[in-house]
This record gives structure tokens, C-alpha cells and sequence, in this order.
């Protein structure tokens, strides 16, 4: 019986799965050179280097692109606030020169932040009161950290730069800043765990120290920070309310330093107030 012929191996057929991916792989350059912007001036540049008689230096159609244009500042009506095209007002919009124009004095320090707050729409996040001799700033945690973290967050860190930039303006009548952080009773029957209540507070409390502390706006002498975890409520447990004005992080600037800015007579202070009908905003419930 005849054996069947041998069939002949193509021992070049992998040249043709080379191909394939070769042809994809140009496919993917050219992709991605298609979504690229090419700098005119280089380009000309190479070109007249490979071709330095040529007249034309480009067969490339290339886009317009239009520089953003810088965010325009106006000075309201009153001829005292700043004012972004928007409406809102932030460091890198208006820079250290807006605080150097309105701060010249520990009150005027105030009167900038509350003009900051307002002009950003941030009244459900940051709370302030001004004492005889000291600056009370609430922020509510969730303008700073997530839950249960205390990592600091970009939007936090944008408020910080405009509050430090109004501090330094004043740093030489600052005489302590204290960084106070709190948390919530999650349950209002039970505490929290003790380790983990303390800890999340003080290091929230340290997270925004820390990086007030890199700005150098004053001593680091002066500067303190103190965890409470859920022991300073001013909120109930009881109620989503509450508990989001529980987990906070404050400030209290103060002017002097033999001023008694000790906790709870800032908190005497504000329910005086409040009583008194003296600020607009309840900073504290119970």
C-alpha cells in the first residue's frame, strides 16, 4: 500500500501572525498620536532641521487651542469683597493679596472668614464665632474626611490654604490656635470603643494641625491639638443632625495669650449668644 504523501509544513506561517500584530500595534500609535496635541513651533522646528529650504514646514492642519482664560476678580458693590466670576472666592483664585488688603487687625481676621464662608456657599459646613478676645471655627467633618477616616481630603485642604492665608496676615497677634477634633456616638445606647473614638478624634485633630503647620503661617509653638472623641456633643445621638454636628474638627484662634479658651467656656460663650439672639446661625443644640 502507497503511503499517504507527507504534507509540507510552512515553516514561515508565523510571519503572518507577526503581521497582524505589527499592523495592530501601528493601529494603536496611530490612535493614540491622533488624540495627542503637537506643539506648532516644534513641529516647524523639526521639520526645517530635516528641510531647511523649504518654504512650508507643515502639512499637519493644526487646532487652535485657546488658553483658559484667568479667573477675573471684581470688587462687589460695597467696594469690600472680593468676588470671583462665579461668586466664589478661594486662595488660588484671589491669592495672598486679597487677605494682605482686608486683615489688619484680629477682628478684621474674623470679618475675612465670614466673608469667605458666605461667598462659597459653605454655611452648612463651617460655622464661626467671634469671642472678646478669640476666633471659634467649626467645620463639619465631612468638608475634611470621610467616614471613619481621617485622611485629609482636597476640598479640605483647599479651605485650610484660605484659612491660613488669612491667619498669617494676622500672625503676629495670634498668641495660640488650638485644632479640636470630635466624633459621634453612633449608637445612643451604647459608647464607642474608646481606642478607636479616641484615636480617629486626635488624629483628625493632627491631620489639619500637620498641615497648617507646613504653611508656616505662625510659631508651631502656638499651635495645639487635642482629641475629645464623643465627650463634647452639640448635637443629639439621637438624630442624623446631630450626629453630623457632632463629628466636627474646630479652631479657636485666640488673641491673647492669657485669654481662657478652654472648651467649655467657648461653648458658655456661644449659648449666651445664641440666647441673646447675638448670631444668626444655632452652633449648638444642647
Amino acid at each position: 500500500m502507497a503511503k499517504k504523501p507527507r504534507e509540507k509544513i510552512n515553516d514561515k506561517a508565523w510571519m503572518d501572525t507577526y503581521s497582524d500584530m505589527v499592523t495592530l500595534l501601528l493601529c494603536f500609535f496611530v490612535l493614540l498620536f491622533s488624540m495627542s496635541t503637537i506643539d506648532a513651533q516644534k513641529w516647524q522646528i523639526l521639520v526645517k532641521g530635516f528641510n531647511p529650504d523649504a518654504e512650508q514646514t507643515s502639512q499637519v492642519v493644526l487646532d487652535q487651542i485657546e488658553e483658559p482664560e484667568e479667573s477675573t476678580v471684581a470688587i462687589d458693590d460695597d467696594g469690600d469683597h472680593l468676588l470671583s466670576d462665579d461668586g466664589g472666592m478661594t486662595l488660588s483664585q484671589v491669592g495672598q493679596q486679597t487677605a494682605e488688603e482686608q486683615i489688619e487687625d484680629f477682628h478684621d481676621l474674623y470679618e475675612y472668614l465670614e466673608n469667605y464662608v458666605e461667598e462659597n456657599n459653605l454655611q452648612d459646613q463651617i460655622k464661626l464665632f467671634e469671642g472678646e478676645d478669640y476666633t471659634y471655627v467649626m467645620f463639619s467633618s465631612n468638608i475634611f474626611f470621610d467616614g471613619d477616616s481621617s485622611v485629609l481630603k482636597a476640598d479640605g485642604k483647599d479651605t485650610l490654604d484660605a484659612f491660613a492665608g488669612a491667619i498669617e496676615q494676622v500672625s503676629s497677634m495670634v498668641a495660640k490656635i488650638q485644632v479640636l477634633g470630635h466624633t459621634n456616638q453612633a449608637d445612643p445606647n451604647r459608647p464607642n470603643n474608646v481606642e478607636t473614638d479616641r484615636f480617629l478624634s486626635s488624629n483628625r485633630a493632627v491631620e489639619v494641625l500637620v498641615y497648617m503647620q507646613e504653611k508656616n503661617i505662625v510659631s508651631p509653638r502656638i499651635l495645639e491639638s487635642i482629641g475629645y472623641g464623643q465627650h463634647y456633643p452639640i448635637g443629639s445621638f439621637s438624630d442624623a443632625e446631630g450626629r453630623m454636628k457632632n463629628r466636627r474638627v474646630e479652631l479657636v484662634i485666640a488673641q491673647d495669650p492669657s485669654a481662657n479658651i478652654n472648651l467649655d467656656a467657648v461653648y458658655n460663650d456661644i449659648r449666651a449668644a445664641q440666647s441673646a439672639g447675638q448670631i444668626d446661625t444655632q452652633i449648638i443644640d444642647t
